[in-house]
C-alpha cells in the first residue's frame, strides 16, 4: 500500500480528500438519516467507480481486484446501513 501512494499520489490524495468532504458532510448532516445514507451510497459508489477506473487505467485491473472492490464496498454499506439504521 505504501508503495502504491508513492507511485500514486495524486490519485490518493483524491480518494483521501474524498473521505474527508464526506466526513465532514457526516458531521454536518447527522441529524438527517435519509441525508447521510444518500451520502453514504455515494461514497461506496465514488469509492467503487474510483478504484475500478483507478485501475483499469493503469492496466491492473483483473476479477480478484473487481472483487475485492465490490466486496469491501458491499461491506461498507452494510456497516453504515447498521450503523444510521440503528445508531
Amino acid at each position: 500500500m505504501h508503495r502504491e501512494i508513492k507511485e500514486y499520489p495524486l490519485d490518493f490524495a483524491i480518494l483521501f480528500a474524498s473521505f474527508l468532504a464526506v466526513l465532514i458532510f457526516f458531521f454536518h448532516l447527522r441529524f438527517s438519516l435519509p441525508l447521510e445514507q444518500r451520502l453514504l451510497l455515494s461514497l461506496v459508489s465514488f469509492y467503487l467507480l474510483w478504484g475500478l477506473v483507478h485501475h483499469w487505467y493503469h492496466h491492473d485491473l483483473s476479477l480478484r481486484v473487481l472483487g475485492e472492490y465490490f466486496l469491501f464496498a458491499f461491506l461498507a454499506l452494510l456497516l453504515g446501513w447498521s450503523v444510521f439504521r440503528f445508531g
